[in-house]
């Protein structure tokens, strides 16, 4: 039988220079909190919270200036609130436990946190919405309605096939 890990229930700061109790049910609701309750909403968010299509389609850019845009804002925004978050409770978690445990919890909750920062780097790589009526485009100039999303590139077809399985990833990481 393996011994068990020490886990601390206090760690001397030296930056503070004084001893704090641990409190490691804070780090569990905070990241329970995060994958458990924040994520699936933002995601429940873009699944079911963005307006039908219309034949005028997509009018004004992606914006946060925009109401119109709410669903998309909360979840890209709540997404990234969400990974500096879990950044934040990795940082206290290997600041107090002095470094990497390689426990099962230590190797699926960084594989959360790393799921979770590749699906914002991946968010650069989205492409441009483009479309008849989009707010660049001439409605006359059919060379100008092109955009990634619009014309479903091949950048945007790998982009949404990635970011929706890397995220259904982040969340069985984040289960287990």
């Amino acid at each position: 039988m393996q011994p068990m890990a020490h886990i601390p229930r206090e760690v001397y700061l030296a930056f503070l220079g004084q001893t704090i109790e641990i409190h490691w049910d804070y780090h569990a609701f905070l990241m329970a909190g995060i994958w458990m309750v924040m994520v699936p909403v933002c995601v429940t968010v873009i699944r079911y919270g963005k307006p039908r299509p219309t034949e005028l389609g997509v009018r004004r850019k992606v914006s946060i200036r925009h109401r119109e845009w709410w669903w998309f804002n909360v979840h890209k925004y709540g997404l990234y609130a969400a990974v500096v978050l879990s950044l934040g409770g990795l940082a206290m978690a290997m600041t107090v436990s002095k470094g990497f445990s390689g426990s099962i919890h230590s190797i699926l909750g960084l594989a959360t946190i790393v799921a979770g920062c590749l699906q914002v780097v991946s968010g650069l790589f989205r492409g441009t919405h483009g479309g008849k009526y989009y707010h660049t485009a001439n409605p006359e100039d059919h060379a100008t309605w092109q955009g990634d999303h619009y014309s479903r590139t091949l950048r945007r077809r790998l982009f949404e096939a990635y970011h929706k399985t890397a995220g259904y990833f982040a969340l069985l990481f984040a289960v287990g």
